[in-house]
């Protein structure tokens, strides 16, 4: 199949097989990598796995040098966390061989939380994630997104995404991605203000706006984990601004 995957990894050697896995047969697997010091790339290399290394600090710098690397130009996005259905497996060689001049899908995902489909504060969403990278590059930093020019259609055969499966692992992943808003949010001269009600307005939206209550235990403990992300980033973006006047 004329189909590159590009997954981009950290130590995640608890994930990682299950993502490869699930992608059927003649798939172009690249794996960019952020200097992992765990299993992963030894697992990665058992797929067959083309693997480089790059260190770039934001998602979408790293998913366009990914892109850079693909030999073909039907690209599919996945996190090291993520994986395809079975329906969407099998429906990828009629998605790519498409007739109407569509040049990327729209593809639901489906978010668990400790085995558990989440059906409010992460409700199923639709990523870009699947196109043809003649029309389409991925801009942003953390949260990056693709972006193309051309005909998008929405297809209902689900990514499955396994972000939150231990609450410490979580954590590892909540320091990690307030430290890298902290830094861009520095760079951009973004003043350190509204920590404290930042982090209040973030969790009382999950709870409340997009009804977490309603995911139970599930929906209050992402609320707080949540408000907690948007704590250290404004905490850690003042500590760059104290270390500033200090030297």
């Amino acid at each position: 199949m004329k189909l590159s995957a590009i997954i981009l990894t950290y130590n995640e050697e608890n994930n990682i097989e299950q993502c490869l896995k699930s992608f059927p047969p003649g798939v172009e697997i690249i794996i960019i990598d952020s200097g992992s010091t765990d299993k992963i790339i030894e697992i990665a290399q058992k797929y067959g796995a083309k693997i480089f290394i790059s260190k770039l600090e934001l998602f979408g710098p790293q998913r366009n040098f990914g892109l850079e690397k693909a030999t073909n130009n039907w690209i599919i996005f996945l996190d090291a966390d993520e994986e395809l259905s079975n329906e969407l497996k099998e429906k990828l060689p009629s998605l790519i061989d498409n007739r109407k001049n569509i040049i990327g899908f729209d593809i639901r995902r489906d978010n668990y939380m400790i085995g558990k489909k989440l059906n409010y504060c992460w409700n199923s969403d639709y990523v870009l994630r699947l196109f043809n990278k003649s029309f389409a590059r991925d801009e942003g930093g953390i949260h990056a997104r693709a972006i193309a020019t051309g005909k998008i259609a929405r297809i209902e055969e689900p990514i499955l995404h396994f972000t939150f499966q231990s609450i410490s692992r979580y954590f590892n992943k909540v320091n990690h991605y307030s430290s890298a808003e902290a830094e861009r949010l520095y760079r951009e001269r973004t003043p350190p203000k509204g920590m404290i009600s930042r982090s209040w307005a973030m969790f009382t939206q999950m709870l409340f706006g997009k009804k977490g209550l309603l995911d139970g235990k599930r929906g209050i403990i992402l609320a707080f984990m949540e408000g907690i992300q948007s704590f250290l980033t404004y905490a850690k973006l003042w500590e760059l601004y104290e270390n500033e006047k200090n030297k």
